[in-house]
């Protein structure tokens, strides 16, 4: 499995949570977002045994594009308040600890629209999908 399958997998749980209800104005496929789930815990497997392993980076002993990529994509599942889905593995949370202390300010900084979403999601967004 390629990284661009793993960030595919973690786009769709985003999108089944927050922007295909919003365009369709129907309910959350609750069905659909835990086979997603099941999924996004499988390429985190993966993502651990096949990209990290012993490695500090997923291509080595220095950051690069693909630990960027990954892990902004990694973010949409913050934005969801399913970070668990990822933290749960203590390779991969330890890997997203260490690349974004590295990216840090500016980590924060290109996130704060994640983080402004993540807080909307909780109070806004999910309880108006439960009325539909």
């Amino acid at each position: 499995m390629l990284l661009h399958s793993i960030i595919f997998r973690i786009l769709q749980c985003f999108s089944l949570q927050v922007i295909i209800p919003r365009e369709t104005k129907k309910p959350v496929d609750w069905e659909q977002v835990d086979m997603m789930k099941k999924r996004v815990a499988y390429v985190v497997h993966h993502l651990d045994k096949t990209f990290l392993g012993e490695k500090p980076y997923l291509c080595g002993s220095e950051i690069s594009i693909a630990d960027i990529l990954c892990i902004c994509e990694l973010m949409q599942l913050n934005a969801v308040h399913e970070e668990q889905l990822y933290e749960t593995n203590p390779n991969v949370k330890a890997w997203a600890d260490r690349v974004k202390n590295r990216l840090n300010p500016e980590f924060d900084e290109a996130h704060k629209i994640v983080y402004r979403l993540r807080d909307l999601y909780k109070t806004t967004i999910a309880p108006s999908f439960a009325k539909l």
